[in-house]
C-alpha cells in the first residue's frame, strides 16, 4: 500500500475517533500504532506478556495474573506499547442466563476463566452440573464484567439497554492495583462497528513485572473507592469492617448542591420564596371570552373538546400553557403573562426524578409504611453494602430492584440479590437500589393459568402547593406481568415487570378498572377496593406534603400560576400486623412527569375536558375527578 495512502488512512482514523481517543486518555504517540493494529487485526500482547496461574497451598487454581516476559520490558516511550484485547462474551444482563444455557462452549470457557469448579461433578446429572455452573458464572461474572454504551440519536428502548462484556483470557487476567502499571479502556472502531479493549503502560515495565490496572480508576474519595472495590474483597471480613459506619441505617438528606447538580436552573419570580400569592388571584372561570390554550401535545388538540376552550399558536398570548417539554422560565411568565397558567410547578423534579423522590418522601414519618427502603448508590454505596450484609447476617430477604433515576420504561432496570451486581450496576449510569417487593398482591389471569404481578397508575392533579390542593382522576390504569410470579429467574422481564406496551412481540393485557375491582374482590374476598383506595389516596397526599415541606431546590415551589398533572405508580404488598393478621399496603413506585394519556383518551373521551376543568377552573363536581 503506498505510503501516502497509509498516511491518509491514519489521519482519517485519528479524525474519526479523536473524541474517543482523547476521552479514554490514550497518549497521541500510540494513535497511529493503534490504527495499524486494528486495520491488520494484530493481537500481539503475547510478544510481551504471559498469563500465569495462581494456585493455593493445595495447588488448586484460584485465578490468573499477567506478567511481562519481554527481556527488554516495555517502556513508556515505545510507540508500539498499545495492545488490542478481544472480548470473549458480550451480552445484556437479562439475556446472560439464556446465553449460557444456549452455548455450552461459552459456559465452559467462563468457568475456566473464573476458576469455577463444581464439587463432585462426576456424581451429578449433566443437567444439574450445567445449572450449577450457570448459577456460579452469574454470581462471579461481576468480578470480570466491563460495560459500554454507544450513544447515537433515535435509539430504540432495546438499544438503550447497556451492554456488558468480559474480556478474553489475557484481559481478564489483569488484577487490580491502587498503583497500576497499565490503563485499560473500551474502544469502538467505527468503520466495522467493532468493540475492542485497549491497554497501554502508565509506567516503565520491567521483565517479570505483573500487569495491573485500577478497577476504580478516577475515583478519589477513599470511602467510595473502598465501596467500589468491594466485589474483589467480598471474602475479607476486615475489609467490610473498614467500610462500616456508626449507623448505616440512618439516611441523611444530600446537600443543596446535590439537588441542583445536573439539573437546569429554573428562574423564579422574586417574591416566590417570600410571598405566597393565593391561586385565586387567577380566575379563568370569570373570563367571558373563550379560554385560549397553547399546547405542543396532539393528544390535547384532538381530545380537548369542551367549548369553553380554544387553541392558539402563540404561547405568549395564551391563558393556559400546557406543554410536554420542561418549562423553566417562571420569572418571564410572571412578567409577560401574570394572569396565565402553566401545567408545571417549579422544582417538581423532586418528585419526578427517582433519586430525589425517595429523599423527600422520607420527610414524613408515615413513609416507612409505603416507601420501599431506598439507597442512592451515588453517595450511599458504603451504607448500602453494610445494610445488605447486615440483612444477610440476619437471614433476611435481600432482593433489590435497581432503577436508573434518569430513565423510564424499565430501561436498565434489574432485579437481583447479588451484591456485587448492585455495586457494579451504577457503571452504566446513576442508580437507586430499592427493596424489591417479594410478596406482592397478585392477580389471577385465567388465560395463562397463574397469578401475576400488577401495578396501578393514578392520574393526580395538583392545583396548589400552599395550600395543598390535589385531585385524582376516578379511573385508574393497570399493567400486568405476562408470566406467573415466582422469585426465580429474576432476569425474566415478563415475570418481574409490568410495562409491556413498549416491548415488541409481547402480549399486552388490558382491563378496565371497574372489571378489575370486581375480579380483585372475588380473588381477595376479605378486602374491599374502596378501603384500599383510601390508603392509596392518603399515601398520594403524603407524597406531595413531604415534597412541599422545604423551599426550592429541595422542595416544590408554590406558584400561583402553576397547575400540574402527574402519574403515580404503585404496587400492593402483603403485610402482617402484630397479631399476625394479613393486610394490604400500597407501596409507592414512582411519580411520572407528563404521563402518556393515549389509553385514557381512547377509552374516556372526556378525559382532558375533565382534567382542564378541574385543574384550571376548579370546576370538578361534575367531572370524573375526586378531591383528596
Amino acid at each position: 500500500m503506498p505510503e501516502n495512502l497509509i498516511d491518509e488512512l491514519a489521519k482519517s482514523f485519528r479524525d474519526l475517533h479523536q473524541s474517543q481517543l482523547k476521552s479514554c486518555g490514550l497518549p497521541e504517540q500510540y494513535w497511529d500504532y493503534l490504527f495499524f493494529k486494528i486495520k491488520d487485526e494484530i493481537f500481539d500482547a503475547g510478544d510481551y506478556f504471559q498469563i500465569c496461574m495462581r494456585v493455593d497451598e493445595d495447588d488448586n487454581v484460584i485465578g490468573y495474573k499477567a506478567k511481562c516476559i519481554n527481556e527488554n520490558g516495555l517502556k513508556l516511550y515505545d510507540e508500539n506499547g498499545v495492545f488490542l484485547i478481544d472480548h470473549s462474551w458480550t451480552y445484556k444482563v437479562n439475556d446472560a442466563r439464556q446465553n449460557l444455557m444456549d452455548n455450552s462452549n461459552l459456559l465452559n470457557r467462563m468457568c475456566i476463566m473464573m476458576s469455577i469448579v463444581i464439587p463432585n461433578e462426576e456424581d451429578l446429572e449433566f443437567k444439574d452440573v450445567q445449572m450449577q455452573k450457570i448459577d456460579a458464572v452469574m454470581e462471579k461474572m461481576w468480578k470480570f464484567n466491563q460495560t459500554y454504551k454507544i450513544s447515537t440519536e433515535k435509539l430504540t428502548d432495546d438499544e438503550r439497554e447497556p451492554v456488558w462484556y468480559i474480556m478474553d483470557e489475557f484481559g481478564s487476567s489483569l488484577r487490580h492495583s491502587n498503583d497500576p502499571t497499565m490503563k485499560c479502556s473500551p474502544f469502538y472502531y467505527i468503520p466495522t462497528a467493532t468493540m475492542y479493549s485497549i491497554i497501554w503502560p502508565l509506567k516503565d515495565i520491567e521483565c517479570g513485572d505483573e500487569l495491573t490496572r485500577d478497577y476504580a480508576y478516577g475515583i478519589k474519595d477513599e470511602k467510595m473507592r473502598m465501596a467500589k472495590l468491594y466485589p474483589w474483597n467480598d471474602d475479607d471480613e476486615d475489609y467490610l469492617e473498614s467500610l462500616e459506619e456508626e449507623d448505616f441505617t440512618v439516611q441523611t438528606e444530600p446537600s443543596v448542591d446535590y439537588f441542583n447538580s445536573g439539573r437546569k436552573d429554573e428562574t423564579l419570580p422574586v417574591e416566590s420564596e417570600l410571598e405566597l400569592i393565593n391561586i385565586s388571584k387567577i380566575n379563568l372561570s370569570a373570563n367571558n371570552n373563550l379560554i385560549s390554550v397553547f399546547t405542543d401535545m396532539n393528544s390535547i388538540k384532538e381530545n380537548l373538546t369542551d367549548s369553553k376552550f380554544k387553541f392558539i399558536d402563540d404561547m405568549w398570548k395564551a391563558d393556559i400553557i400546557f406543554v410536554n417539554k420542561h418549562f423553566k422560565d417562571y420569572k418571564q411568565l410572571r412578567e409577560k403573562l401574570p394572569n396565565s397558567l402553566v401545567n408545571q410547578f417549579p422544582y417538581e423534579n423532586v418528585v419526578t426524578v427517582k433519586d430525589l423522590l425517595a429523599v423527600v418522601c422520607r420527610r414524613v414519618p408515615e413513609s416507612k409504611y409505603w416507601l420501599p427502603t431506598t439507597y442512592n448508590l451515588a453517595y450511599e454505596l458504603a451504607k448500602f453494602i453494610c445494610y445488605f450484609k447486615a440483612r444477610e447476617s440476619d437471614e433476611l430477604d435481600n432482593h433489590w430492584i435497581l432503577k436508573p433515576w434518569n430513565l423510564a420504561r424499565s430501561i436498565d432496570t434489574t432485579v437481583t440479590k447479588c451484591l456485587n451486581q448492585i455495586i457494579r450496576s451504577q457503571e452504566t449510569g446513576p442508580k437507586i437500589a430499592c427493596k424489591y417487593i417479594t410478596d406482592p398482591v397478585l392477580f389471577y389471569r385465567h388465560e395463562i393459568g397463574g397469578k401475576v404481578k400488577f401495578d396501578v397508575r393514578y392520574v393526580v392533579l395538583v392545583r396548589s402547593i400552599k395550600p395543598l390542593v390535589i385531585y385524582t382522576y376516578n379511573v385508574f390504569w393497570l399493567r400486568f406481568a405476562n408470566k406467573p410470579y415466582t422469585l426465580e429467574n429474576l432476569e425474566d422481564y415478563e415475570k418481574h415487570f409490568t410495562v409491556m406496551n413498549y416491548k415488541q412481540n409481547v402480549n399486552l393485557k388490558q382491563i378496565n378498572c371497574d372489571e378489575f375491582i370486581k375480579l380483585f374482590e372475588e380473588q381477595n374476598s376479605d378486602f374491599k377496593w374502596n378501603s384500599i383506595q383510601e390508603k392509596i389516596f392518603k399515601m398520594i397526599r403524603q407524597v406531595f406534603e413531604s415534597a412541599s415541606q422545604q423551599l426550592p431546590p429541595k422542595g416544590i415551589a408554590h406558584n400561583y400560576q402553576s397547575r400540574a398533572m402527574y402519574a403515580v405508580d404503585l404496587m400492593l404488598d402483603w403485610k402482617q400486623n402484630d397479631q399476625g393478621t394479613k393486610f394490604i399496603q400500597p407501596m409507592l413506585c414512582e411519580v411520572n412527569f407528563m404521563p402518556d394519556c393515549t389509553r385514557a383518551c381512547k377509552h374516556h373521551p372526556n378525559f382532558f375536558n375533565d382534567i382542564f376543568n378541574a385543574l384550571f377552573l376548579d370546576s370538578w363536581e361534575n367531572t370524573n375527578v375526586t378531591k383528596i
